[in-house]
């Protein structure tokens, strides 16, 4: 379906940090190809987007009056560095982007004819106060989730029926799906009760608010890898659930990049002297931080496991602070150099789809989890917080397609994983499984598939308004 941009514009609300950056600009390039016109909001304090990136946007910078001594490297600290980093954006940018949004809709009156009207506002959902402005204009909300379709079932998943949340949604349920078993949501919401502040029950109840008032939910997942969850959850919300993931595949050149992060492109060169599926590609994502002890380990499991790897070692990844090259020994850093290449930061999605790239050890961030699936990797996991729990238990224990590295990090285990996954007989076995479920997605996002049919209904909508 095509419409005629000038006559459908969208606003699309993004959270400023990489994981949540990049889908969503993803999206926004989706419905840009669908003829629908794209302004962009963002808090312009925080990991500031490029507008040279995407010119074919509108871009509406959000400024804070006062951003409350908050830092991005605050967020670093897990969990309870994201859920107070959103509880503050959620406090200082209602004010400015409702102002924004008013100015647009005045504008439109002032132009009425010449432009289309604003059709929507399309969130991220950690940014819930966008909802509350989207019902104050009367216009249409669309909540989009970037991780997996099980985490809206674990974010208003409850044991306590008199909680206070708009939606509840008993654990005892979910656990009756075998699918949804695997995922063993009933011991990460243990854990995660255990570990974050009392602050999350608060997030918890405005996200679950926001999903329950959205026009819609958008989700960056494909519809066979989730059926259990998606068809759950749309048994709670009365909005209709879009599954619409991949979105990279969908509209997105890989050599395009949104990352914050200065990307070393050298390492497609180096990658290049690689023969087939002979590299582990090793990355623990934008936030994820380990001690100095775990990076000693993880070097030397890596230099004894024999075979090569690409190893993203990023800024501030190693509690310290402290450079890798400063914490490690002559003789590992040796080593590392004669099997593998370190680098700060790589454009992840062309080195996933290189052809000398066979496994990846991921920190499983659901954005990583996709791509590693799009490009028929078997994975070692490594969770650190959040979402990336219910994420290695899909990979793990529904998909096949990866294995845990569970316990302390300890250089045997390390080395005994790696080999396994990228020469073993088991690693084998996931690979043919990760290579069926490449296959089974590439069908979803043409012509006839779920992932294109969702997506034409999503447009449908959206210019119904």
């Amino acid at each position: 379906m095509e419409i005629k941009a000038e006559k459908c514009r969208v606003v699309m609300l993004v959270y400023p940090l990489q994981g949540h950056i990049n889908p969503m600009l993803q999206l926004a390039n989706i419905l840009y190809s669908k003829g629908i016109s794209i302004i962009i909001a963002y808090p312009s304090d925080f990991n500031p987007l490029n507008p040279s990136n995407h010119p074919e946007f509108t871009y509406l910078p959000l400024k804070a009056a006062d951003v409350c001594g908050l830092e991005i490297t605050n967020v670093v600290d897990g969990v309870g560095g994201i859920i107070g980093f959103t509880a503050v954006l959620n406090k200082i940018y209602k004010e400015p982007f409702e102002k924004s949004v008013q100015e647009l809709m005045e504008n439109d009156n002032e132009n009425e004819g010449k432009r289309g009207k604003i059709r929507c506002i399309i969130y991220d959902v950690f940014m819930y106060f966008a909802q509350s402005v989207a019902d104050q204009f009367k216009i249409p909300g669309i909540s989009l989730r970037t991780s997996c379709a099980a985490t809206i079932l674990g974010i208003t998943a409850t044991h306590n029926p008199g909680c206070n949340l708009p939606v509840h949604v008993p654990i005892e349920c979910l656990l009756q799906v075998p699918e949804l078993q695997a995922l063993e949501l009933d011991n990460i919401a243990k854990h995660l009760k255990k570990t974050i502040p009392k602050l999350s029950y608060e997030i918890k109840a405005e996200i679950t608010t926001a999903f329950n008032k959205s026009t819609a939910i958008i989700v960056n997942t494909v519809g066979f890898l989730e059926w259990a969850a998606i068809n759950k959850a749309q048994e709670y919300f009365k909005a209709s659930i879009y599954p619409i993931g991949p979105f990279h595949k969908y509209a997105e050149n890989p050599t395009n990049s949104n990352s914050v992060l200065k990307e070393d492109t050298g390492c497609i060169a180096w990658l290049n002297q690689h023969p087939p599926r002979s590299v582990l590609y090793v990355s623990f994502g934008s936030l994820a931080s380990m001690s100095e002890k775990d990076l000693l380990e993880t070097a030397l499991g890596l230099a004894q496991s024999n075979q090569p790897f690409l190893w993203v070692v990023r800024p501030r990844m190693i509690l310290g602070g402290r450079d890798w090259a400063e914490i490690l020994p002559s003789d590992v850093i040796e080593k590392i150099n004669e099997m593998g290449l370190v680098v700060g930061w790589a454009p992840q999605r062309q080195v996933l789809g290189h052809s000398s790239i066979g496994g990846f050890w991921t920190h499983c961030g659901w954005n990583s989890t996709i791509e590693g699936i799009c490009e028929g990797l078997p994975m070692i996991c490594r969770p650190f917080f959040g979402d990336q729990f219910w994420n290695v238990k899909y990979i793990s224990k529904v998909w096949k397609i990866g294995m845990e590295l569970e316990g302390e990090i300890e250089r045997e285990n390390v080395e005994r994983i790696v080999r396994e996954v990228m020469v073993g007989e088991e690693g084998g076995e996931m690979r043919k499984r990760a290579l069926e479920l490449k296959d089974e997605v590439e069908l979803c996002y043409k012509e006839g598939g779920t992932t294109y049919t969702y997506i034409n209904q999503l447009v449908d909508l959206i210019t119904s308004f």
